[in-house]
């Protein structure tokens, strides 16, 4: 999916642990400044776009969400000198599971998660670089997808001039655009309409693998 930021609070709103980051490593940052003096009206992202283009989203400081993130600093100090693990995330916030996916220590509590068995953690660089080149296309691809449909869709008569135009044998358009040719071609098709009863009576169940590719 693609991820639009226009404002500081859309990192804060996104379902990337990650991306939320940012924005607190900002604000932290002008936490800092701020507390030694300097005197600065805020900080800035500057992000890029594939395609090439810049843009600047401002931010001011947020003290309430520096002192939260100082707390959390704290508690991970805390942790540290007594050698001890707080409770797992995916306990106290279930809704982060993904955190817990990508997380350098998954292996010291994630095996104690019902179902845990069922995720297996893969070592293989080749098949991790075919998916990193893949999510750097789907900007395009998905733009892609979307100017290809609203093509098509112009182009597609309504279902009775198709019957006209097939009874008459006009068949082929060919709609010239500069140095673009968009094709029409007009076909009948059969389709079977078979009753609920008689496709029941041939139902058979077959196995089948459905593969998903999502983010964490």
């Amino acid at each position: 999916m693609l991820i639009k930021f226009n404002k500081p609070e859309d990192f804060l709103e996104s379902d990337k642990w990650y991306y939320r980051g940012y924005y607190h490593q900002l604000n932290l940052y002008l936490h800092i400044a701020i507390n030694q003096g300097e005197k600065i009206a805020g900080g800035v992202f500057i992000l890029r776009s594939l395609t090439g283009d810049w843009k600047e989203i401002y931010m001011s400081y947020d003290p309430d969400r520096s002192y939260e993130i100082l707390e959390k600093a704290k508690a991970v100090n805390y942790y540290v000198e007594k050698k001890e693990y707080p409770e797992p995330l995916w306990k106290v916030k279930p809704e982060e599971i993904k955190v817990c996916l990508t997380c350098d220590y998954k292996h010291l509590c994630l095996t104690e998660m019902g179902g845990a068995e069922k995720i297996i953690f893969e070592d293989n660089e080749e098949i991790l670089e075919i998916l990193r080149e893949r999510e750097s296309l789907e900007e395009y691809a998905e733009r892609y997808q979307e100017l290809t449909e609203k093509i098509k869709q112009a182009f597609i008569p309504d279902r009775s001039i198709q019957i006209d135009m097939l009874n008459k044998n006009d068949t082929e358009r060919f709609y010239i655009f500069d140095k673009y040719v968009i094709k029409q071609k007009l076909y009948w098709q059969t389709e079977y309409k078979i009753p609920q009863e008689i496709k029941q009576k041939y139902a058979e169940k077959v196995p089948r693998c459905r593969i998903s590719i999502e983010y964490l």
